[in-house]
């Protein structure tokens, strides 16, 4: 829609957040509230489909959609808890994250979270120009770090992209780029504080595991519901379905 009505020249813009630029439905897993957003995630093809428009041109800019969320209101089934994630902190990584996966030079990546939005909001900064303010951000666009809730700034630290003790993914290094492993639904019970560990690091691929756990404290999301036990699930992780 947006496409077409800029091919007849209505001056209309949009942006999507960087939530929905690398998240499908299919990153809800079982029901995790921490990816209640509005809008709600769609499928893998809508994604595909809002990627494409940010490197077109068609969606103008990528937004942080900001809205932290206290853990209380998180805590809930995922149809009564509050939706929202925290943002702002995520919004440059996220952003290089999409330009390296889709080949976006540098300069035209940080321009729709710098210059584009300034524009369509009639904003004088967004760049750097001489006697201009010195609206600067100076990172390392090779530094890889971990998203862990106990570390942002925010009031509210929930985020789809955590990782570590209470989120339900864990972030492993192939092939130089950082993959989510996540443990699939159906599997007896709600995956809930994943750590990946090396037993033995002489041992290869046999040494290493991603350890899932699963409380009491949300058996809304369990199957089997209240009363279910608490587990400690080791998964096995080959770099190879055949390796030995």
């Amino acid at each position: 829609m947006v496409r077409q009505a800029k091919s007849f020249g209505i001056d209309v813009t949009c942006d999507v957040s960087a939530n929905h630029v690398h998240l499908s439905e299919i990153d809800i897993g079982y029901f995790d509230s921490n990816c209640h957003l509005v809008p709600p995630l769609r499928s893998q093809r809508d994604r595909d489909g809002l990627r494409r428009g940010v490197e077109d041109g068609t969606v103008d800019a990528i937004c942080s959609d900001h809205t932290p969320v206290d853990d209380d209101a998180k805590q809930l089934p995922f149809g009564e808890s509050e939706a929202g994630a925290t943002g702002l902190e995520l919004l440059l990584a996220l952003t290089l994250k999409w330009a390296d996966e889709s080949r976006v030079p540098l300069q035209a990546a940080l321009a729709r979270v710098t210059s584009a939005p300034a524009r369509i909001l009639g904003i004088d900064t967004g760049r750097i120009a001489a006697g201009d303010n010195a609206d600067i951000c100076i990172f390392d666009p090779e530094t890889r770090w971990k998203v862990e809730p106990d570390k942002l700034k925010s009031q509210g630290r929930n985020t789809p992209f955590a990782i570590g003790n209470g989120s339900d993914s864990v972030h492993g290094l192939v092939s130089g780029k950082f993959v989510t492993l996540r443990v699939p639904y159906p599997l007896g019970f709600y995956a809930k504080g994943m750590d990946g560990r090396i037993d033995d690091p002489k041992a290869g691929w046999k040494g290493r595991g991603i350890y899932a756990s699963s409380g009491t404290r949300t058996p809304f999301h369990m199957e089997g519901g209240k009363g279910t036990r608490p587990k400690l699930v080791k998964f096995q992780v080959r770099p190879d379905p055949l390796a030995k």
